[in-house]
């Protein structure tokens, strides 16, 4: 049954308890406004880079789709050469 809920619902009314979205934040939590500047930082800092045009791994399966994804793209790109 929900008793455990509602008797922290009631403590909460009562002014004995606070939930848990109210606590305030450990120094060590990752949402702390010193965090957030960081990495707010780290982002604007952050080199431009390409979007990635398709999903890698380091997975025995990924490794397998890329090389052959390479090889199809190598025998296209000699194909489109010599023609």
């Amino acid at each position: 049954m929900a008793v455990p809920a509602l008797r922290a619902l009631i403590q909460f009314c009562e002014g004995r308890a606070r939930p848990n979205s109210v606590n305030a934040m450990s120094s060590s939590s990752k949402r702390s406004l010193r965090n957030v500047e960081t990495r707010k930082k780290k982002a604007r800092r952050a080199i431009p880079r390409a979007t990635i045009t398709r999903t890698q791994g380091n997975t025995a399966g990924g490794r397998t789709r890329l090389k052959k994804l390479a090889g199809l793209r190598r025998g296209a790109a000699a194909a489109s050469a010599q023609a």
